[in-house]
């Protein structure tokens, strides 16, 4: 890693978006890439800011939130994926889905 103060942590697309920009990155692949990288990420002093992606970061979302009550600095931040993240469906529509019944608010 070289000096730079910004680093992004996600998948490819993410990665090398942000490289077009001058900023260093870290593609993963698995939970568990990307909990090293953010570990490694997060004791490196010269970083200011840490770019996770929301896929990756509601993956380790204990891990996330604790970090960012905690630390100061680097400071972690949630950016969008290159790819939506499914939102999660409500009560209301898994309803609707399951018997065909609109329910009224």
């Amino acid at each position: 890693m070289n000096d730079s103060s910004i680093l992004v942590i996600g998948d490819e697309d993410a990665v090398i978006g942000f490289a077009l920009l001058g900023v260093e990155g870290r593609a993963v692949h698995s939970e568990e890439e990307a909990r090293q990288a953010l570990d490694v990420a997060m004791s490196n002093r010269q970083l200011r800011i840490v770019l996770l992606t929301e896929d990756w970061a509601s993956a380790m979302r204990e891990t996330v939130d604790q970090l960012k009550a905690t630390v100061l600095e680097p400071v972690l931040l949630e950016i969008p994926a290159s790819r939506p993240v499914a939102q999660p469906t409500s009560l209301r529509e898994l309803v609707q889905q399951a018997l065909g019944i609109r329910l009224e608010r």
